[in-house]
This record gives structure tokens, C-alpha cells and sequence, in this order.
């Protein structure tokens, strides 16, 4: 196998987490946005791919 081969994350969750530190997002704020993204996910009882 390849070293050098770089396989993205699928996670859309970890996903939202890589952007928000690209953009210079304060720990913090990436924490409540992430817990408040989970806490609707698991309020709206939907699977994540029929979501949009």
C-alpha cells in the first residue's frame, strides 16, 4: 500500500469540524455548533442522508 495516499474523511461530522478550523473558528465555537448540530440530529430522529 501506498504511504503517500491520502483518503479524505466520509464522517460529515468530522467533516464540519476540518472546515470550521480552516476558517479559524475559535474551539469553542466549533464544540457548541458541533453539540447543537448532534443534539437536532438526534431530536429530528431522521437518518443523516435524507436530511438536506
Amino acid at each position: 500500500m501506498d504511504q503517500n495516499t491520502y483518503y479524505p474523511c466520509r464522517d460529515p461530522m468530522e467533516l464540519l469540524r476540518q472546515e470550521m478550523k480552516l476558517r479559524n473558528f475559535s474551539p469553542n465555537t466549533i464544540n457548541s455548533y458541533l453539540n447543537y448540530i448532534t443534539s437536532f440530529i438526534n431530536w429530528s430522529n431522521i437518518h443523516l442522508a435524507t436530511l438536506n
